[in-house]
């Protein structure tokens, strides 16, 4: 979705998808500013708003609304231009082995559209024999992508002391990989409940270059 430059406050509509449990909106900005947001449901009430004040560009903010029941959210989004305006569902799980001779440098979700998402990661830590959550707080990360790129990343570094990860994401779209990249080439399974990905990534000059083998299609699982 692109926004008129020119006009404030911007007005979008986002229709629910009621097969699937709608959990926040993200929006992210274009320009520094402030990021005004109110959200009404179809009956017109208000049902969210926020002031969120000194945001950078291509930051992304989140407004809850996983307790409103609605077809569908009208978003107005006043003081600064939004670039993209995202409503995210409940989270899949994508699990992400790391080849035993390789260290994780990296994990990603690739996507086909510019969107917005949300991800928290666990490891899995073998001498505890537990999952254990490596990120401080939730990641609200914009995907982009330019006029030259296919594809674009939402992209998260890690430690790389752990061999297994597991990608909590919500989403809109499902992303069309989930996988990891090293320091130098290595391959990565990406288990989706049955099917596989193996993948190889190679970083270069903090350059990420990505090919992939496909064994098979990559998607979420509860």
């Amino acid at each position: 979705m692109a926004y008129d430059d020119e006009d404030l406050p911007v007005e979008d509509t986002l229709v629910v998808d009621d097969d699937r449990d709608h959990t926040q909106i993200l929006i992210t900005a274009a320009e520094d500013g402030d990021l005004d947001v109110t959200v009404e449901d179809d009956a017109d009430s208000e049902v969210a708003s926020e002031l969120f004040e000194d945001v950078d560009e291509h930051e992304t903010v989140a407004i809850d609304v996983s307790d409103e029941d609605a077809d569908e959210f009208d978003v107005e989004v006043d003081d600064t231009h939004p670039e993209s305006m995202t409503l995210v569902y409940e989270a899949e799980t994508y699990d992400v082995e790391v080849d035993e001779d390789d260290t994780a440098d990296q994990l990603y979700a690739e996507f086909g559209e510019m969107t917005d998402v949300a991800v928290t990661v666990e490891a899995y830590d073998e001498e505890d024999e537990e999952w254990v959550d490596i990120t401080e707080e939730e990641q609200l990360i914009h995907v982009h992508l330019d006029d030259e790129d296919d594809t674009g990343a939402a992209e998260l570094d890690v430690d790389g002391d752990y061999t297994e990860y597991e990608l909590h994401i919500e989403y809109d779209e499902e992303p069309d990989e989930v996988d990891y990249t090293t320091a130098t080439a290595g391959t990565a399974l990406t288990d989706d409940g049955g099917l596989t990905t193996v993948g190889i990534g190679v970083v270069v000059v903090g350059v990420l270059f990505v090919g992939s083998l496909f064994l098979g299609a990559v998607g979420g699982k509860d």
